[in-house]
């Protein structure tokens, strides 16, 4: 019980820890980031209109291209305010979930070293023959009941925390490369304009 104990202590920490960094990480996404992305497509779009304004239109494809780029980086901005909905909230979703069913665990777990300790008072109390053998059976019985539940919920837990934890993370991994893939493939066709002039 101690071992799982720690482990509970630990997990604790660590949920904490990629929940505090993520939850800052997805602000980034919708503030700074978005905002950077979004002053970057700007300015390209700002550097094509002035080039749009040659009277001689001599450079019109590179102006469209320009132009294009900074639409592309805007839209990039757009995605970065967009992507924490599909992988930083799901995360966060489970581990707040799992900040629940961690705190509840130290009540748990005293509530079965109390029984314990209980049941080697009364082993005590038995021996010094103050309690019956009948009644030391029964509190054994409910002692034992108690200490099966607690270890087949640190059982169940273990299973459900690989399954959920496994799933939380192929899901955010999968989106994190689809937003970056949509990225690349956005600035690949702001890229083609400039190899078509």
């Amino acid at each position: 019980m101690m071992a799982f104990s720690n482990f509970v202590k630990g997990m604790d920490n660590g949920v904490r820890f990629v929940h505090t960094t993520a939850a800052e990480n997805a602000k980034r996404h919708i503030g700074p980031f978005k905002r950077e992305y979004e002053k970057l497509g700007e300015a390209f779009r700002t550097l094509g209109q002035a080039f749009d304004q040659d009277p001689i239109k001599y450079s019109s494809g590179l102006t469209e291209a320009i132009i294009k780029t900074g639409e592309t980086y805007e839209g990039i901005g757009r995605l970065f305010a967009d992507q924490p909905r599909y992988d930083t909230d799901p995360m966060l979703d489970t581990l707040h979930i799992y900040r629940g069913l961690l705190a509840s665990f130290p009540e748990i777990l005293d509530i079965q070293k109390r029984t314990a300790q209980k049941m080697k008072e009364s082993e005590k109390l038995a021996d010094a023959g103050k309690l019956s053998m009948t009644d030391l059976t029964q509190l054994r019985a409910r002692s034992d009941v108690v200490s099966y539940s607690v270890m087949a919920e640190m059982n169940y837990f273990h299973q459900a925390r690989s399954a959920s934890f496994k799933s939380m993370m192929e899901n955010y991994l999968e989106q994190q490369i689809k937003f970056y893939q949509t990225i690349v493939d956005n600035l690949k066709q702001s890229l083609s304009a400039y190899r078509d002039l």
